[in-house]
């Protein structure tokens, strides 16, 4: 269970989604622990890898979602 929960911690660090305290912690713990550091080398090294995705929506499909959103909306109930 630690051990998913650091990872866990290791992914939100490389995105880079910690909060400024939290993230120099956890950059002071890798400077600390060779095989924490190494871990989170093999995580860099996998997200490298992961190929970089853009979704260009086509206007009409947005409009279409869109549409459909205010259609199916559920209006309340006072």
């Amino acid at each position: 269970m630690q051990k998913d929960s650091t990872l866990n911690h290791l992914v939100y660090l490389l995105y880079r989604e910690k909060p400024t305290l939290e993230m120099l912690e956890w950059e002071h713990r890798l400077e600390e622990d060779q095989e924490l550091s190494g871990t989170f080398e093999e995580l860099k090294a996998a997200f490298r890898q992961i190929p970089k995705v853009s979704f260009d929506v086509k206007p009409s499909v947005l409009s279409r979602v869109l549409q459909y959103s205010r259609y199916s909306a559920v209006e309340p109930s006072l």
